[in-house]
């Protein structure tokens, strides 16, 4: 349905002409549908696939984030810095 054939059989007339053309473009249209719903259902199973086996890995969450650790490996309190800074521009006045 999706081809006109070999050649070796052709439509004679006008109406038989534009018949084979609207029926050559009537195959492709129905051939492309049929093919994306089966594309479709093999995205909808590998969408499900992965949905699953994602659920089951176990995420480790980490209260700190990156900036919070660094702040811990150098000591880092900013209450305890601006209080350095208050009492040395107190100084300079």
């Amino acid at each position: 349905m999706t081809t006109v054939g070999y050649g070796d059989i052709t439509p004679k007339t006008d109406f038989g002409k534009i018949f084979t053309i609207i029926y050559a473009f009537a195959g492709v249209a129905i051939a492309l549908y049929g093919l994306s719903i089966i594309a479709s259902h093999f995205v909808e199973v590998r969408e499900e696939f992965w949905l699953e086996r994602l659920g089951k890995i176990k995420i480790k969450h980490y209260p700190k984030t990156f900036f919070d650790k660094l702040k811990t490996l150098f000591n880092y309190k900013s209450e305890k810095l601006v209080s350095e800074y208050e009492k040395s521009s107190k100084k300079r006045k």
